[in-house]
């Protein structure tokens, strides 16, 4: 889960939580603020260091337990919601089995919901990519300073020279994932594109008079040419 993803859940949480989750929300920014203030005092010398890590790390610790409950509720909150809205969706498709724009629906439906999940997956792999080849980077980094600064350091900078090199090549490996990730969620698009195409012809088609009924077929036939020619079902033949 990243930094964004968790934001946004703490303010969904905020803003349509209870009040005893906007009180443990409260509670637990205060505790994490105060760890940070009473670490920031022992690197000043305020607090005695030893002192102030075990205090910072103790509160830390202490807010944890008041912020992860919240984001696993409003986890499991969103969680159910989508489940609620297929359901619904796959409840009026087996109540009514003739209504095209039904089924069309629970196919936008879940299909949205897988391009979901692969979307947040291409954003951790892309950020997971680039904290692991900032990490080698920094090795790199690390092993050619202390060359410079001594000599002696010769062989430890060749060792953290190649970890660094090793670290970004496995970066390297995460991008061809992402890479691949970002094709699945193409593919998903145009699935999307897709039935979103055939949900408007199939509007279309529902708002025409029924009274008319050569102008409705005839109608039905086009869209389903245009439709189609459109993704390539229908091959012009070589003149």
């Amino acid at each position: 889960m990243m930094v964004s993803e968790i934001a946004e859940m703490l303010g969904k949480a905020w803003a349509s939580g209870s009040k005893n989750i906007r009180l443990a929300l409260g509670a637990g920014f205060i505790l994490l603020s105060l760890a940070l203030l009473i670490k920031l005092a022992g690197e000043t010398a305020i607090i005695v260091p030893e002192a102030a890590d075990i205090i910072s790390a103790a509160l830390a610790i202490i807010s944890a337990l008041f912020i992860i409950p919240v984001l696993l509720y409003q986890a499991s909150i969103d969680q159910r919601r989508r489940e609620e809205k297929v359901e619904a969706a796959e409840k009026r498709a087996e109540e009514q089995p003739d209504e095209t724009r039904a089924a069309w629906d629970l196919a936008r439906i879940k299909l949205e919901e897988y391009l979901d999940r692969n979307l947040k997956q291409v954003r951790s792999i892309f950020w997971l990519s680039l904290l692991v080849m900032a990490a080698g980077f920094f090795l790199i980094g690390y092993g050619v300073l202390k060359v410079y600064a001594d000599p002696a350091n010769f062989n430890a900078s060749i060792i953290a020279t190649v970890s660094g090199i090793l670290v970004n090549f496995i970066g390297a490996t995460f991008l061809i994932i992402y890479r691949s990730t970002m094709e699945q969620a193409k593919a998903y698009v145009a699935v999307l594109e897709r039935i979103n195409a055939v949900g408007m012809s199939v509007q279309i088609l529902e708002q025409m008079d029924d009274s008319d009924k050569k102008l409705r077929n005839q109608a039905t036939v086009d869209i389903a040419k245009q439709l189609l020619e459109l993704y390539g079902k229908i091959q012009t033949p070589a003149k």
